[in-house]
């Protein structure tokens, strides 16, 4: 009986030391390395709706002047997320495993040089063009994740599959030219995102952030 009473006074004191987050901001370092979109400065800020549930709002930049992947040229733009979180915690608290639904929007202008292989051209083969690209897309995603406190700090892993709704416009390439780009392999999905006209694709999740708690 003592030896259960200790137990369970040992659980209740952990319990009462989880940090209950109520209002933290948080970055996600890796947008900065991404070669599918582009350098992204992202942050946001996660409140305490009620209970274990948490509402995170974020904001991205992409950065012309310092782009991962050379084959966006001039690369600019926003992207902005609203994901509301269910903590899986007995307890009421906004702190540890969740999942959560997730809506985004973006925009992007960008340039890329590609070479235009059409069968049968007359005269040229291939040939390089530099063109202008105008890329959106709407996302609608499903995440599981988790938070580590630090004290304060925390860092949280998730990941999930996101099925985006993507809109690009072709500046400067007739229709036959936008069809014979090479690009490199089409099958990688990297070339996807930046075919001609409306597309729906899915795709998989994997992301990490650290934060900082203001309010817990």
């Amino acid at each position: 009986m003592l030896v259960g009473w200790c137990f369970t006074t040992s659980v209740m004191a952990q319990e009462d030391t989880i940090p209950d987050r109520k209002t933290s901001i948080k970055v996600s370092p890796f947008n900065l390395i991404n070669p599918w979109d582009g350098t992204l400065l992202a942050g946001g800020v996660e409140f305490k709706v009620k209970g274990n549930i948490a509402s995170y709002t974020e904001l991205g930049l992409y950065l012309p002047e310092v782009n991962i992947n050379p084959a966006l040229e001039n690369n600019r733009g926003f992207l902005i997320k609203q994901e509301v979180k269910r903590y899986m915690n007995a307890q009421g608290q906004t702190t540890g495993p969740y999942w959560s639904v997730e809506l985004s929007y973006s925009q992007q202008r960008y340039s890329r040089t590609d070479t235009i292989n059409i069968p049968g051209y007359p005269a040229i083969d291939k040939y390089s063009k530099k063109y202008d690209l105008e890329r959106s897309f709407y996302g609608v995603a499903g995440q599981l994740g988790n938070s580590f406190s630090m004290g304060r700090f925390f860092a949280e892993g998730y990941a999930g599959l996101v099925v985006r709704f993507n809109t690009v416009k072709c500046n400067g390439l007739t229709n036959r030219e936008a069809k014979y780009r090479e690009m490199g392999d089409w099958n990688n999905p990297n070339n996807w995102i930046h075919r001609c006209g409306f597309t729906v694709f899915p795709k998989v999740l994997l992301g990490f952030k650290i934060g900082y708690t203001l309010l817990q």
